[in-house]
């Protein structure tokens, strides 16, 4: 049996270390990729920040407004690069609506015109907007009342 030349072993040697490598780097891009937790909710954080699943808290902090106990988000973004942007569909409960409605003083009165369709839901679209510039962020938000007496809120705010 002839004995193998230490120029295979090397090779062998420097190739198994090429294909650790290039597994390193690509474990490490896919983990960079990956949503994570952070304090706003799910984020990919790759040339800004881009969430789902926002948090409750964090709709009503930058939407200005607040989501009480039992309120179901059913969707939510949030977007930051230079500027920010979050959006959110939620459901008040009926037993709940006061407390929200109460929180919504910073909001102008609601009207039926210039509103977001939220299809199937209910006739008696009401919205608001805050658009000054001397009062950041840009908010506004729609709502429909559902027959079991819970509302259901579309709402977006951006900074400039």
């Amino acid at each position: 049996m002839k004995r193998k030349p230490w120029w295979f072993w090397s090779l062998l040697g420097c190739g198994g270390a090429l294909i650790v490598g290039v597994l390193v780097v690509v474990l490490a891009a896919a983990w960079w990729f990956l949503p994570k937790e952070t304090e706003i909710g799910r984020c990919q954080t790759y040339l800004g920040v881009d969430c789902d699943r926002v948090k409750p808290e964090v709709i009503g902090e930058l939407t200005g407004m607040t989501l009480p106990p039992g309120t179901e988000v059913e969707s939510s973004s949030y977007n930051r690069f230079q500027d920010w942007r979050v959006r959110a569909v939620f459901i008040v409960p009926a037993d709940q609506v006061e407390v929200w409605e109460a929180s919504i003083q910073g909001y102008p009165e609601a009207e039926a015109k210039g509103c977001v369709d939220l299809e199937g839901r209910g006739d008696d679209r009401r919205c608001a907007e805050v658009n000054d510039p001397a009062d950041l962020p840009v908010r506004g938000y729609t709502r429909v009342t559902r027959s079991d007496g819970a509302v259901v809120v579309h709402v977006e705010a951006f900074s400039l």
